[in-house]
């Protein structure tokens, strides 16, 4: 598993379509602490879809399940989605997985694919989910029957009615259109969108207990003063990913306290465009500053999630 990876038991909820996206990626992240399901129930469905925002951990988790049941003997796979939209299976899959992945072909058990992240794929091109489902389809038959399949995105980028069709229908998913009498005529009536065979789950956000194994890890020594300094700055609903835990935990480690939510994001922007100037010095970090608050002013007031260039 990823070097700094801690088994936080996360849970999932099941979600309904949403006709808003943003309204979706904001219930998504202030949701609840409902007990959910866990991995175990994700599982025991034949497609399931894992949403959730940035830094909410989706591709860990992905990785960390795949690991997790080869460990325990059964086939799985991770794969990267972008790396499929234009290349067959056997040459997106680790150089590792090809042998099990060739010996699975010719078993008869059952394996999961983890297919992370949709949203990623989408940067190469508007239809880039859908092609790189035709390509897993092509080159799973005829064991596309065995065939468990996970897939992650951004609950901003997943489109219900479009997407969820396009998995039943690469994954053979689909039912067989039904015919009904009406006023003595035979009208055909087509399958429902989510069929149940699919389910949609949201990843839930951390608990208390998961933010405390998390602040731990990322190097927090003092976790009880660290936990009262979020209690007192009341910031619990912005510290409900595992990326929000990390730039809480860098900024404590840093300062030796919590300052206010616009202390934190400031601490957090200059930490990531350092970060981002170090690989290309040709931006000073001034520039780099005002171009991405162009950037959040641009999807602010335009309210889109992507940039096309």
């Amino acid at each position: 598993m990823r070097d700094g990876f801690v088994e936080l038991n996360r849970r999932f909820m099941r979600v309904s379509p949403y006709k808003d996206p943003e309204m979706s990626a904001f219930a998504n992240y202030l949701s609840g602490l409902e007990p959910g399901n866990g991995w175990n129930e994700v599982l025991a469905s034949r497609c399931a879809v894992i949403l959730g925002e940035a830094g909410s951990g989706k591709s860990w988790e992905l990785e960390a399940q795949a690991e997790q049941l080869r460990a325990n003997g059964e086939a799985a796979f991770f794969v990267r989605l972008e790396f499929l939209v234009q290349r067959p299976l056997k040459k997106a899959l680790d150089h590792a997985d090809i042998p099990a992945f060739r010996k699975w072909l010719k078993a008869r058990h059952q394996a999961t694919f983890f297919l992370d992240s949709v949203d990623e794929a989408r940067l190469t091109g508007r239809h880039a989910f859908h092609a790189a489902l035709q390509n897993l389809a092509l080159d799973l038959l005829p064991a596309l029957h065995r065939a468990r399949v996970v897939v992650s995105c951004r609950v901003s980028e997943w489109h219900w009615e479009l997407d969820t069709y396009e998995l039943r229908k690469q994954l053979r998913l689909i039912d067989k259109p039904t015919f009904e009498n009406k006023m003595g005529q035979e009208q055909m009536k087509m399958p429902d969108t989510i069929g149940p065979m699919l389910d949609v789950y949201s990843i839930i956000r951390l608990d208390r207990l998961r933010v405390r194994l998390l602040a731990k890890k990322q190097g927090v020594k003092d976790v009880t003063g660290f936990e009262e300094a979020i209690d007192a700055a009341d910031a619990w609903n912005y510290i409900g990913r595992p990326g929000d835990v990390a730039d809480f935990a860098q900024y404590w480690i840093s300062r030796g306290q919590l300052g206010s939510l616009t202390d934190i994001l400031e601490f957090t922007i200059g930490k990531r465009l350092r970060e981002t100037t170090e690989r290309d010095d040709s931006l000073s970090p001034k520039d780099c500053r005002e171009a991405v608050e162009e950037l959040a002013a641009a999807a602010t007031f335009c309210r889109s999630f992507t940039f096309r260039t």
